[in-house]
């Protein structure tokens, strides 16, 4: 007794006078159910590629089987679709009393706890996705806020040609995880030429220097292209945090051009800390130079994040498993059982 994949079996129906179902027989195996209505089903099979033993096997070689049928296993809903309610409620008079039967009542409790295994992980999917979007995770907020403050007098600019208030420079904050992913959406979305520089805490007065450059060249490629820049600077909290009396003056020097960053450079400033923004000199994340400052908070908190992406693995796995179900059973041409001798539906 074994399960075959169909799509390796020939099936060549013929229909004698008294209208009976019968196939021709090309194998050793002579298979046949009776009907209550004396109709009289063969099968032909020809030797499979693959094969399986229900009766035999262990746990784990039926957990991989019910992985594959987890999704489509009701065949005898699918032989009534092609062969008719009262011929297949016949067979199956048949087939209830065989060892077939008996094997196919053990994988089914295994493709049901594969079933229930896929439910439990899709309720605890959805239970981490409903703790991130009713949790303190803002990050589709901020992402609306930035667009209505600052993209959107980006566009009007740019399609009107009317002078409007564009921000000197936007701050990212909070503990959330994401703020790369927070900048990469803003690098994309915005429609700017977007450029990056870094401070060197080391190197403070080349660093300020190279700033004050990325800016008139920003201002040279706007004067071709009306097109604005955003400048993103990495590690700038490194700066402005450091409120030692020889940095202050570095401090005084970002502001200088920082204030006018919007007006006389066309271009925003933008950068990202994990500090809290009582650390900075005050003055120097003003609203006059970080007008917009976006605060973004976590979603989920790490070990969360991390049963998300297992549990989409997992749910993957199983789905791409029944992918193989059509090198098992062809749902749409035929649908057949076999008896305690043979072969298993």
């Amino acid at each position: 007794m074994k399960i075959s994949p169909i799509s390796n079996f020939n099936y060549l129906q013929k229909f004698n006078k008294n209208n009976n179902i019968t196939n021709t027989i090309n194998n050793p195996y002579n298979l046949s159910f009776k009907s209550s209505y004396e109709n009289v089903y063969y099968v032909d099979v020809d030797i499979p590629l693959k094969s399986f033993d229900p009766l035999n096997a262990d746990e784990q070689e039926l957990k991989k089987l019910g992985e594959v049928f987890h999704k489509y296993s009701d065949v005898k809903a699918l032989c009534k679709n092609r062969y008719g309610y009262g011929l297949i409620n016949a067979i199956f008079q048949q087939f209830e009393n065989s060892k077939s039967y008996e094997a196919y009542q053990k994988l089914s409790k295994s493709i049901n706890e594969i079933r229930e295994h896929k439910k439990e992980l899709v309720a605890e999917m959805n239970n981490l996705l409903n703790k991130e979007i009713t949790g303190e995770g803002n990050m589709m907020e901020k992402k609306m806020e930035v667009r209505n403050q600052f993209l959107d007098f980006i566009q009007i600019e740019q399609n009107t040609g009317r002078k409007v208030p564009i921000e000197n420079g936007i701050l990212i904050y909070g503990n959330s995880r994401k703020k790369d992913d927070f900048i990469n959406w803003l690098k994309n979305t915005s429609e700017t030429a977007f450029k990056e520089i870094e401070y060197d805490e080391n190197k403070p007065f080349d660093s300020i220097k190279a700033i004050k450059q990325a800016l008139k060249n920003a201002q040279t490629g706007y004067e071709y292209t009306d097109r604005r820049s955003i400048l993103y600077i990495k590690n700038l909290d490194k700066l402005l945090t450091n409120k030692s009396k020889e940095n202050i003056i570095m401090i005084a020097h970002f502001k200088s051009f920082a204030e006018l960053a919007s007006e006389k450079f066309h271009t925003t400033l933008l950068f990202k800390t994990d500090m809290p923004l009582e650390n900075f000199e005050s003055a120097s994340i003003g609203p006059n130079r970080f007008g917009l400052k976006v605060k973004l908070t976590n979603e989920l908190s790490e070990s969360d994040e991390q049963k998300v992406k297992d549990i989409r693995q997992e749910i993957t796995r199983l789905d791409k498993m029944t992918d193989k179900t059509n090198e098992y059973i062809k749902t749409e041409e035929v649908c057949t059982y076999w008896n305690s001798e043979n072969h298993l539906p």
